[in-house]
């Protein structure tokens, strides 16, 4: 052995020189910094060499360089203060020069990014998060997480429930588009939120205006788009480990990522697990709010040819939610009683995360795949299919033992198809964006399990869709045009209300026609405007028209109006972006949008008394309706590690018809956060702490 250990030794010295001195030590890697929006020179980024543990520091041209390298694979994290940190591979063999283009002041990002093309929606009046952002709200639903954004509320319905509001807009109003889909469920009611995990996104978006016209949905109050990045070329497996607590309901989340790129495919597994206790108010649990989750996201990317792009993605999103015991209460007196209380019924003196009757188990599928093919410099068509599955069981305090027997449960299963095509002819700042689509949608009550009669009717729907988009940019100006045109046929199989039951067939055709045009224009370097004009109409959905029963999850019970038209709404969006220095940015908005024949809850004052107990009566009614509002952005960056950004967002909502404000309207509101940001390390970066402070008005 000793004999072994000395040839070895040997031959190791005699080799170690030969192949230092063969190793080229004389490689250069050199590039720039620049402001991905103003192209301005990011002075004094920092870019480390995480192997080699060695940093340079960008000048004031916006250059950087590192001097005798040797071959190998590298990492580099280049960052600036007020940025989204960018992290890069590269396999060094020679001199490499990089040209890096990092996010300023992301809170006022313009442009949108969907799969790959840059600067879509420019016209539109909207505003991202990016991951970094989407970070710093782990533990919170996707509502809560895009409540930072000027002009977004939330509807809260419980601790773990919880929709967005775009500019006094929800619900049917609002479409989310899930990974370049729309995403389809029972999202009709207050109390049912986007089945969707933040975690899975690496952008959020949020499009103010009326003109959405490539998505599916309706978008008569604006579009939420959760988009994923592609993944990066990167050979080796990297990860994100990401933990948050709350205190309100000792919540608990806990989120794993990993993906890589190999030869044959680059691949992404996103994890989340939630668990959230009873919620607390100043003076007294709230029983039975708790909430868990678990959740499940995996992406598979393809690239057969540098023309041809392929991708696959599949999430599962599951969860339970407790409901408010005291919200369910057994008879009219008591209901009274309740609405006075300064403590709900039912109240225990003591915390849990034990979640029962009422409650809520969602569970959402969807899987999607994508192809993408760039015919030449100037085309590129593209073939999208989602499907997914959507079931809802809701669970009401019942007699005898049958309260794990569920209430209401629903199945829903929809199918979308979308080819688009894109033209964008060399040299002369025109592209022209045209697609068609198909959604299907079948809901199914699963009557026998639940030995009550449904709230929503079964129902079959088929929409075909066109659209056509132009776009033209001239020297400080850019024009959108576009139009949509769907056409749905929906059958609907209720259930009657009289004895003996029978199923009664109804059948509708719609045909809704949505207009879009918007201009931007770059007065100078610093100052920018932009216009939105939208009009969208929207068809009466089968909940407003059907709906007939106890709504378990509001502890309601609300009615349907098969008499009910569509919605005609006109929207107009101005908006003005300031940006001096990368110090001071404001961003304003002003909008006023005019609804005909809008479509309410109306609460009757009633109340109904049935076997589950006794429940307020709200009733589907239409009203003409006008909407005015203003959304502020202010961020100022007082020194490289001080900033301060206010949101403010003021609306007021009326209804013409009967001269009173408008229902469900969120109130104004206005925000202050203060962010100290540290100096980045070699081994810590993008190190913050915040304190942040709401203000909202009394409605």
């Amino acid at each position: 052995m000793w004999t072994l250990f000395k040839h070895i030794a040997f031959f190791t010295l005699i080799l170690t020189p030969g192949i230092l001195v063969g190793q080229n030590c004389t490689i250069k890697i050199s590039g720039s910094v620049h402001d991905a929006s103003t192209a301005e020179a990011l002075v004094g980024a920092v870019v480390v060499i995480e192997e080699l543990k060695m940093s340079a520091i960008v000048n004031g041209d916006g250059l950087f360089q590192f001097e005798n390298m040797c071959p190998s694979e590298f990492h580099l994290n280049v960052s600036h203060i007020g940025c989204s940190q960018q992290r890069i591979f590269i396999q060094l063999t020679k001199d490499t020069v990089l040209n890096i283009r990092l996010h300023h002041h992301n809170e006022l990002l313009s442009e949108v990014e969907v799969h790959g093309e840059l600067n879509d929606n420019e016209t539109q009046a909207n505003t991202s998060l990016d991951k970094s952002k989407l970070m710093e709200s782990t533990g919170k639903n996707l509502t809560q997480s895009i409540e930072e954004i000027a002009g977004v509320s939330a509807l809260n319905n419980g601790g773990g429930i919880s929709k967005p509001v775009i500019q006094g807009m929800w619900g049917n109003r609002v479409s989310i588009i899930n990974n370049g889909i729309a995403q389809t469920g029972q999202q009709w009611g207050i109390d049912h939120a986007p089945e969707i995990d933040p975690f899975t996104a690496d952008h959020i978006s949020v499009i103010k205006g009326a003109g959405a016209l490539a998505y599916g949905g309706v978008s008569l109050g604006g579009v939420v788009l959760v988009e994923t990045a592609p993944i990066k070329q990167e050979p080796h497996i990297h990860g994100l480990l990401n933990y948050g607590f709350q205190s309100n309901g000792l919540g608990n989340t806990f989120n794993a990522q990993a993906e890589q790129w190999t030869k044959w495919g680059a691949w992404r597994v996103v994890g989340t697990l939630k668990l959230i206790g009873d919620r607390m108010s100043p003076n007294y649990y709230l029983t039975n709010t708790g909430n868990r989750e678990a959740n499940l996201a995996l992406t598979y990317q393809k690239d057969f040819t540098s023309r041809l792009k392929t991708s696959f993605y599949y999430s599962t999103f599951n969860t339970q939610i407790g409901i408010l015991r005291g919200s369910h209460i057994s008879n009219s007196t008591d209901l009274e009683s309740a609405i006075g209380r300064s403590e709900p019924f039912f109240t225990k003196d003591f915390f849990g995360y034990v979640i029962e009757a009422p409650q809520q188990k969602v569970q959402h599928h969807l899987l999607k795949a994508e192809a993408n093919y760039l015919i030449d410099d100037e085309q590129f068509i593209s073939m999208k299919y989602g499907g997914q599955l959507d079931t809802r069981n809701e669970y009401d305090v019942r007699r005898s033992g049958r309260s794990d027997m569920p209430a209401l449960s629903i199945a829903q299963i929809s199918h979308f198809v979308e080819g688009v095509h894109s033209y964008s002819p060399s040299g002369i700042g025109f592209n022209l964006k045209s697609g068609i689509q198909y959604a299907y949608v079948d809901n199914t009550n699963d009557n026998a399990n639940t030995d009550r009669m449904p709230l929503i009717p079964d129902y079959r729907s088929h929409k075909t869709s066109a659209f056509l988009i132009a776009k033209k940019e001239l020297e400080n100006l850019f024009l959108e045009l576009g139009g949509r045109l769907d056409y749905r046929d929906l059958e609907v199989l209720a259930i009657s209300q009289t004895v003996p039951r029978e199923i009664q067939r109804h059948y509708h055709q719609f045909t809704n026609y949505n207009f879009s045009a918007g201009a931007l224009y770059n007065i100078n370097p610093w100052l920018n405007l932009k216009m939105d004009l939208g009009y969208v109409q929207r068809q009466p959905e089968v909940n407003e028209l059907y709906s007939s029963g106890l709504h378990q999850g509001l502890a309601s019970v609300e009615y349907g109006n098969p008499n009910l038209v569509a919605e005609n709404s006109f929207k107009t969006v101005i908006e003005a972006d300031l940006e001096l220095n990368n110090l001071f940015f404001v961003q304003a908005l002003v909008y006023y949008q005019n609804i005909t024949d809008y479509i309410f809850l109306e609460p009757t004052g009633e109340y109904e008394v049935n076997i589950s107990g006794s429940f307020p009566i709200f009733e589907y009614n239409q009203t003409d309706a006008q909407l005015i509002g203003t959304d502020l952005l202010v961020s100022y960056l007082f020194s490289s590690h001080f900033k301060a950004t206010v949101l403010g967002s003021l609306l007021k909502g009326d209804d013409l018809t009967r001269n009173l404000p408008l229902i469900f309207m969120p109130a104004n509101n206005a925000s202050l956060k203060l962010t100290y940001l540290l100096d980045d390390g070699i081994k810590w970066s993008n190190k913050t702490i915040a304190l942040i402070g709401k203000y909202v008005a009394k409605q």
